[in-house]
């Protein structure tokens, strides 16, 4: 589960919360983690839905690592 992923307001739209997202999804990764969450909001949906993200009914999105 995916938690507490910010960026400042000043610092947005530089694609920081994607080089994180993609830094947590490489460990994932080598430590054989297959599936992860989130719950975004709605500001950060987007950038979730573009890495690949399900969304659902439910707040929280999935995540399956190839």
């Amino acid at each position: 589960f995916v938690y507490n992923v910010y960026t400042e307001p000043e610092y947005r739209r530089r694609k920081l919360g994607r080089m994180v997202m993609e830094a947590i999804h490489a460990w994932c990764r080598d430590e054989r983690i297959g599936l992860l969450a989130l719950n975004a909001s709605q500001a950060g949906q987007p950038m979730y839905a573009s890495l690949g993200y399900a969304v659902t009914p439910s707040p929280m999105m999935f995540f399956a690592l190839e």
